[in-house]
């Protein structure tokens, strides 16, 4: 589990607060943990070495999309990601070209609501939304269930956001999924969807509480 140390207002008593990959591990629904669970029992060495090479996949692909977001140019794609970075540049030319700010792993908390977390990308989409970008990327196939996952973190972020800055409105939560082979983007946007997408994400993080506080008894 990962936790935030989180003082806010300053010189106030400091607070632990969950982050919200934890949450979502924690309420993972329970079919997807045992099709986990029974990949690495049938091969733990592998497992684990696929899972840390797609660690370091995720790492590079982050870095290279946020640092040419941050510095307004496209860099060259780091090895061996350089077919999930071209998947991205489109995106990346986009934002670039729209000309505004732009913010990358900002952490973002909630006290009221108890969690925090490092948000990947706010920025302006080339839509014109303003939207709490979150990216994930995947050897070959890309999951529904995957999809709606990152939309559940992507929409934590979004709300935890709005909480600590609402002069910064954002308008939109956009996941990109992409692999070597394909790129999968998912916008959503509107008073009413987005309000579907922050309470999916409250009903997770109550389902959180019950599971800690049932553990910690």
């Amino acid at each position: 589990m990962r936790w935030y140390t989180v003082t806010d207002p300053p010189g106030t008593e400091p607070i632990r607060l969950p982050s919200v990959t934890t949450i979502l591990d924690v309420t993972m629904p329970q079919n997807r943990r045992e099709t986990l669970v029974r990949a690495e029992l049938a091969a733990p060495v592998n497992y684990h070495i696929k899972r840390e090479a797609a660690i370091a996949r995720g790492t590079a692909v982050d870095d290279w999309v946020k640092r040419c977001l941050r510095e307004k140019r496209v860099y060259g794609a780091p090895h061996p990601v350089e077919l999930q970075c071209k998947r991205l540049l489109p995106l990346v030319r986009g934002i670039i070209k729209m000309d505004g700010q732009v913010w990358t792993d900002e952490v973002v908390h909630s006290i009221p609501m108890g969690y925090a977390g490092t948000l990947d990308v706010v920025a302006t989409l080339p839509s014109g939304l303003v939207a709490l970008i979150e990216l994930k990327t995947s050897a070959y196939t890309i999951w529904p269930e995957a999809v709606a996952e990152a939309q559940l973190q992507a929409a934590g972020y979004f709300l935890a956001w709005g909480r600590m800055y609402p002069e910064r409105g954002l308008t939109a939560i956009a996941t990109y999924h992409v692999t070597p082979y394909m790129i999968h983007e998912e916008v959503v946007s509107g008073t009413a969807a987005l309000g579907r997408a922050v309470h999916a994400w409250t009903l997770r993080l109550k389902q959180f509480a019950s599971r800690f506080n049932a553990m910690e008894l």
